[in-house]
């Protein structure tokens, strides 16, 4: 039930109420003046107004003492509603501060989105690899993650990272990481990826996590990953297509900040981009993988090509 709707049924509420009472104490009224009845020696007529009068208060008392035992809320608006008003005035400037403070605080450039590298460098491990070396592998690329990031963060605004893998809290997570990755490492090396773990704006410490990724070959050399359907005469759009090809490496395996700016072959595009232009027909441009592609490649490097269809 809405709120414009519940003041719509209390106001007819009361307006029942209100003609209830008038026409109890106009009934009473009545009676009284019909037989002549007198009060403190008053005239007939001035009793019998009065006890309409009085009678219509006694039935709006009697009213208002059953709606409080029935509410807790009529309790609250009758006798605390002065409490009510000074709670929801401090509320109110809390809640303004509040959001002053989010404002000074959010109304800034992201310093580093979530999920963006904090370090420019990942850690492989190895299948090979006894879990006691995959550990102190992890350990000390924990620690040199944090020695990066807070040598190269703090500059632009944001808290220190405040824990090394000495802190038992650091080592139970990486224990647990480890404890994860073990079915993937059983089957192919790991790529271990240092990322945002949240948005981070000024003022923020920095908070990471480690993104993981199957270290294995996801695009064979000259493999076709993407392609467009193109018409002689026209244009090619081969940000579409390189856009089509970067979804295809992340869906394939391929960590996202290595491909968000893929490489590619220019003169190759602007060849076939020509091509398309002066002749006549429908063609189909291709993207292709210029080399074998592992996560570890850290780009993607895109050749292109075309077809008659």
């Amino acid at each position: 039930m809405t709120a414009v709707l519940r003041g719509t049924i209390s106001v007819v509420i009361i307006m029942l109420v209100a003609g209830f009472i008038a026409y109890v104490g106009d009934r009473v009224g009545h009676q009284v003046g019909r037989r002549r009845m007198t009060l403190f020696n008053l005239r007939p007529r001035h009793t019998s107004t009065i006890v309409a009068v009085a009678t219509g208060m006694l039935i709006a008392l009697l009213v208002t003492i059953i709606a409080m035992a029935a509410s807790e809320y009529v309790q609250t608006a009758l006798f605390r509603i002065g409490d009510l008003n000074a709670q929801m005035r401090e509320l109110q400037t809390k809640v303004a501060s509040l959001q002053q403070e989010v404002y000074n605080t959010r109304n800034q450039p992201r310093i580093l989105p979530f999920g963006e590298p904090i370090w420019n460098e990942f850690l492989i491990l190895e299948p090979s690899q006894s879990q006691e070396q995959q550990y102190d592998a992890l350990r000390a690329f924990f620690d040199d993650t944090v020695k990066a990031a807070n040598k190269a963060w703090l500059s632009a605004g944001l808290r220190p990272f405040p824990q090394t893998s000495a802190d038992p809290e650091v080592q139970r997570k990486l224990h647990q990481q480890l404890d994860l990755i073990q079915p993937q490492l059983a089957r192919a090396p790991v790529l271990l990826l240092p990322v945002a773990s949240q948005n981070l704006f000024r003022g923020d410490e920095i908070g990471f996590e480690f993104d993981q990724y199957s270290d294995v070959r996801i695009i064979n050399a000259h493999e076709v990953i993407a392609s467009i359907a193109v018409s002689g005469g026209g244009p090619v759009d081969f940000p579409r297509l390189i856009a089509l090809a970067r979804d295809a490496a992340i869906r394939r395996g391929m960590p996202p900040p290595f491909v968000t700016f893929p490489l590619v072959n220019g003169p190759q595009a602007q060849s076939i981009a020509q091509e398309v232009a002066h002749s006549r027909g429908n063609f189909l441009v291709v993207a292709k993988a210029a080399q074998d592609t592992y996560p570890h490649s850290r780009a993607l490097i895109l050749d292109f090509g075309i077809e008659s269809r």
